[in-house]
């Protein structure tokens, strides 16, 4: 007897199941060394702004020496800064986005905007995603602080794991440049609850005390975490100094002696100054390799 399949039944044999490819996972599992490049939306808001990000993203992509990938932050200094999704998805094909990172920020957004801004992140092929709580405005006074919406990434990295969604790869941030034990002991327990709600990697503050990016990949080995880790440093300029010495810069912290180093460093030519941030840039870079660190990722 034969058997007549309808169009329905054929449509369904013709559908396509393979999974998504997620490079960028892929590689940060592989143990090889890898560099991503920070692109903050605020900074490309017009046409020619637009077209110079996409000329680094050409540079990126002919580096054949050193796996180099991009980072795109969300509100990272300003709340009017644009769309982080309408931004990189100009610069990235949506073939190549796996290849990415994009973070997303929690700040004057309420907990259905997160979970809605998850569904466009993958819809538009942005699967690798960062969450993180977003820094307060500086330029609002204390009552109107209060009344901007903050979503906790701890709850967007819930959500996301909630939707069982074989796509979205999370990531989460880390503060371990804090030096006194409470404040140390809050960043490390928030760290865990993040792992716990289904964070795969971790990306580092920036900072410049290797003994506190050591000491966090010994806490993690100490607790049996064997999670990925990505260390976020800064190439310095003139400007950003003073305003992490000013201290404009929440988060950011120099010792006194490191500031000496960089006055100092200040006080000769522009050239001579920019020349002394990548030596002490690519130091860092070797250490954070040695140190176990999967990849870095450079701001500034």
């Amino acid at each position: 007897m034969g058997i007549s399949l309808g169009k329905q039944e054929n449509a369904q044999l013709e559908m396509s199941f393979i999974q998504k490819t997620n490079r960028f996972r892929e590689h940060l599992e592989s143990g090889d060394f890898f560099l991503l490049v920070e692109m903050e939306s605020s900074e490309y808001s017009d046409d020619a702004s637009i077209e110079k990000a996409r000329e680094i993203a050409n540079t990126i992509n002919n580096v054949d020496h050193l796996p180099v990938y991009m980072a795109f932050t969300d509100q990272f200094r300003t709340d009017q800064s644009v769309d982080v999704v309408t931004f990189a998805s100009k610069i990235v094909p949506q073939g190549e986005r796996d290849q990415h990172l994009i973070y997303h920020s929690g700040r004057a957004r309420t907990y259905n905007e997160s979970v809605e801004r998850v569904s466009l992140y993958e819809t538009e092929g942005w699967i690798n995603v960062v969450p993180v709580t977003g820094d307060g405005m500086p330029e609002l006074s204390g009552k109107l602080h209060k009344k901007v919406p903050y979503t906790d990434s701890v709850h967007t990295l819930n959500h996301i794991n909630e939707r069982k969604s074989n796509f979205i790869y999370p990531g989460c941030v880390v503060n371990p440049f804090k030096f006194t034990p409470e404040d140390l002991f809050s960043q490390y327990f928030k760290l865990i609850k993040k792992v716990n709600n289904g964070a795969s990697f971790l990306v580092t503050h920036t900072g410049w005390d290797m003994l506190k990016l050591q000491e966090l990949r010994w806490y993690l080995t100490s607790r049996d975490y064997y999670t990925p880790s990505i260390a976020r440093l800064e190439l310095m300029s003139a400007d950003r100094m003073g305003q992490i010495i000013d201290g404009k810069c929440p988060g950011l912290h120099t010792s006194p002696d490191f500031q000496a180093i960089l006055v100092k460093e200040a006080q000769f030519s522009r050239m001579q100054f920019e020349s002394a941030q990548w030596r002490r840039l690519q130091l860092q870079a070797a250490g954070c390799r040695l140190l176990g660190y999967s990849g870095i990722q450079i701001s500034g």
